[in-house]
Parts: structure tokens; sequence; C-alpha cells
């Protein structure tokens, strides 16, 4: 990519990925499979479990019949009340004082948010803090906005989380900076931030001067159903200087509407509103319609979403300690067998970071040695048309990944989800006056109506048990023993532990 020759550090990561996860070398040609070609299953996207209740996909279809807000209109400045409304409630729900919720910013999704924030807090130039293993689109944004992302020395016992310790520490070198840090709660890694954390966090913030983006991209996925602890904002003080945001992917199944919302001081929020009509004019009512009805459906859209990613996340736990197994049984040494190796058990979301450093100074069939997690990525693309996730682009530069496993299979959803979105759909045409996405009649509607998720566990199985795990185990001549980190499941070698298949200890000891 010769015009971004001159890019960062950050931005030269995000760029290898994404080449080595098209299949395509520097100069884009095609050498191996990549993340969208036939067969390859792809751990590398993190996308919600299924499509978005069906009330929202009702609202869309009402929004587009609806010639109060006709689509051959702009409507930059038109607020939508009902929105506002929703908007406010949830934040609420999260401890955010009510003046403070009600200050939104509506945006097409929640990476312009962010471009918002940058605009509206600071200056080109100006440095934000993040933690290893940030989402590698930041990097993108940050060359884009101009300004520059410093990626501080997270802990991976504590699951790489920002914490005020990381902040104090880089505060402490000789001449270092930064106008503010983007913290994702929950992280996007699945740790999940407890009360004292998010208390020393606001001190922190408070002594530095900073402003915060919170990313709550991952609210409502939390594996055990409780959906609303407090954010940063709910902290006194905070809502001086901390941006909510929020989207309706993640948890909601709305993705590809592209639209997000934030709530924060009055003055930021005036200027990312202006950014938002300045860059992009308005955001589409059809988006609106059905984000302001995802917001309003049932509890039980959520709980379904969030417990059979908490299943797969334990199916996917057992797979690795199989993998291991095969990996230890064909392994000819020298030395112990190498093991994938689990960094973190997440509690919320839908990925896991996997440590595959064991594999480090083994080489392929061809004699290609794996030293980077991009490394292992190629390989795994190559020999066992497995897309997975490096965290190369997310400034880390051991052997780690990210293995998500959120919408495997998904279309063998979409059945049950047809089915019910025909009947919403025939309602509303049959009862104009109906206000658009209102839940029937029980929060729970529509919970034992479950999508056929067995597909997607397959799918996941195939990928370890079929073809992740007789790749690595064809890797040989170790040239350096890895470090031992993370807890290796069954055949790793000396140290070894077994994980329960319930929410593990050790993680929330940490």
């Amino acid at each position: 990519m010769p015009a971004l020759r001159h890019c960062n550090e950050a931005t030269r990561r995000y760029i290898a990925v994404k080449q080595v996860l098209s299949g395509v070398d520097r100069d884009g040609r095609k050498i191996h499979p990549g993340i969208g070609d036939a067969g390859v299953i792809s751990l590398a996207q993190g996308n919600g479990v299924r499509r978005p209740h069906p009330s929202a996909v009702a609202a869309g279809v009402r929004a587009l019949l609806d010639t109060g807000r006709s689509i051959e209109t702009y409507a930059s400045h038109a607020r939508d009340a009902r929105f506002d409304a929703a908007i406010a409630r949830t934040f609420g729900r999260f401890g955010i004082p009510r003046e403070t919720a009600r200050t939104i910013c509506i945006d097409s999704g929640l990476t312009r948010l962010l471009a918002g924030f940058f605009f509206a807090a600071g200056r080109p130039g100006d440095a934000y803090l993040v933690n290893r293993a940030f989402y590698h689109g930041f990097a993108s944004l940050a060359e884009a906005c101009h300004v520059r992302l410093v990626a501080l020395e997270t802990d991976p016992r504590h699951g790489y989380k920002l914490r005020a310790g990381d902040i104090g520490r880089h505060f402490a070198a000789p001449g270092a900076t930064a106008r503010g840090l983007i913290l994702v709660q929950p992280g996007f890694t699945g740790e999940l931030y407890g009360a004292e954390e998010l208390a020393a966090l606001a001190d922190a913030v408070e002594a530095h001067d900073l402003r915060v983006f919170a990313d709550m991209t991952f609210a409502c996925t939390e594996h055990d159903l409780d959906f609303f602890r407090p954010a940063l904002a709910s902290v006194a003080g905070m809502e001086k200087r901390v941006v909510s945001a929020m989207s309706a992917s993640k948890a909601f199944g709305l993705a590809n509407m592209r639209i997000g919302w934030a709530c924060g001081p009055a003055e930021t929020i005036e200027a990312m509103n202006f950014y938002a009509t300045a860059t992009g004019l308005s955001v589409p009512q059809v988006a609106k319609s059905m984000a302001t009805a995802a917001l309003a459906a049932p509890l039980g859209y959520l709980e379904e979403n969030a417990a059979e990613a908490g299943r797969r996340k334990r199916l996917l736990v057992a797979l690795i300690a199989q993998a291991n197994a095969l990996i230890a049984q064909r392994w000819s040494g020298p030395g112990p067998a190498p093991a994938m190796r689990i960094e973190r058990v997440p509690r919320a979301g839908h990925c896991m970071l996997v440590s595959m450093d064991d594999f480090r100074g083994l080489k392929t069939a061809a004699g290609e040695p794996i030293r980077t997690s991009v490394d292992i990525t190629r390989y795994l693309l190559s020999e066992a048309k497995v897309a997975v996730s490096p965290c190369h682009s997310g400034g880390i530069d051991r052997c780690l990944v990210r293995l998500a496993f959120g919408d495997l299979a998904a279309s063998s959803t979409y059945a049950t989800s047809a089915a019910r979105e025909r009947r919403w759909i025939e309602r509303l045409v049959r009862d104009s006056r109906r206000r658009a996405g209102r839940p029937a009649s029980s929060t729970r509607q529509g919970l034992r109506e479950s999508a056929d998720w067995s597909e997607g566990r397959r799918v996941l199985r195939v990928a370890l048990a079929e073809r992740m795990a007789p790749a690595l185990a064809a890797l040989r001549r170790v040239a350096a023993a890895g470090p031992d980190r993370g807890v290796a499941l069954a055949g790793g070698g000396a140290g070894q532990a077994r994980m329960q298949e319930r929410e593990p200890t050790e993680n929330r000891a940490a």
C-alpha cells in the first residue's frame, strides 16, 4: 500500500494482519487461502451470534413504509424522541447520571463515534492510551484522525485490562503525555471490571486530567447474564470526563445497520454531534427505528445469545484440551510436546485469547519457521483452512491469537428467525397504528422459540479437532522451548492444569 508507506507502527501491524487474513503478500498477490474463501472456517470475525430480535426487523420494514419521515429526505437535523429516550434509559441502567445519559450523540457506528471523540477531545498529534490486545481497528482510525495510540504494557494475568497502575507507570516516565484513553468495558477479550478497579481508574483519570472514551460495545454479552454492571461514568466525577458509547452490533445483532450512540459531557457531545453532521449528514431513519426496537426487545433475546456464547466458550475449552492431547500423542520431540494455552477464559463477548508461544521456533513441512502470530495464522490458513485473529495488530509481539466463536454457522439460525420476523411484519402491516418495535406482551416473549445453534458448535468442533489439531501436530523441529504462559489443557507437558467447565476460579481471583 504505497499511500500508507509513512504510517505509524500500529497501522503497519494492522495492515500486516489484514494481508495475512486476506491470503495475500505485501504486493497484494494471492499466496494462500483467505478468510472469505470457500471452505475456510473463520474464527477471526467478531460478529454476534444471530439476527436481531424480530421486532427490530419489523421496525425497519415499518420505517421504510413511513411517509412521515420518508426515505427520500435527508432528515439531517431530525431527532427521534423515542430513540433518545431508549438510549437514556439504557445508559441509566449502567448507573450513568440522568442528565449525562440524556446528553446524546448518534452516529453511524462506534468507529465514527470514536472519530468524533478524537475531534472533540483534543488536537491532531494527541496521544491516547490503550491496553495491549486492543481492537486493531483503533489503529487505522487513529491514523486517519491524525492522533497517536500508546499501547501500555498491561498485564496478561488480568486479561490485559487497562488498570490504574498501568496509567501511573506511563506518566512516571520522563516526558510522558496523553490527552486521553480508550477503555473497553467489558473488555475486548471478555474481561469485566469490578467496582474497585473502576474507582482506581477514576482516580488516575482525574489525577492526570484525561478524557475517556468508554467503548461499551460488549455490554449485554456477559455470560453470567448480569448485563448492567456499573460503567466508569457512574463513578462520581467521571460524568465530566467520560464519553460512554454503545452500538447495535455485538449484543443486538444489527452490525450491518451501522449505528451507535454515546452520552457524556455536554461540551464534548456538542462537538461530536457537529462532527457527525459535518462528515456524515445523517443516520438513516431505518437504522434508528431498528435500534429503538432492539433496545426495547425482550431481555430473553439477550439472555439466549449470552447463554449460547457461554456454551461455546466451555466447548472451546474442552476442544483445546482434546487438541493438545492429540498433539502430545503425535509428538516425536525433542523436548516436551507443545500446547495451545488459554490466556484467560472470557466472561463476556465472543472470543478467547489463546497462546501459541509453544509453537514458536517450530517449522512447517516446507521448512518455514513459526516466529509470530502472523506466521501461525498464515500456517493455519494454508494447512487447515482455519482463520484465527493474530494479536500482532493489538500491539503484542508474542505468538498470541484470538479465537472468535460467536457467529459460526449463523445461517443455521435463519429459519427460526425468518418465521418469527414474518409474524411480526404481518402484524405491523395489519395494524399500521402499532408503535414500531413494541414487544407483544411478556418481557420474555420468544424465549422458548430458540434458534438452532447446534450447527455452530459442530463447526467449532471441526475447526479445532479435525483441522487445527492435526496441522499443529505436524509442526516439527523445536528450536527453543516456548515460554510457559497461560494454562495448557491435557497434553501440555509439565505444569499443565485441567480447566473446569464452569467459570474458572483463577479468573475470578485475578
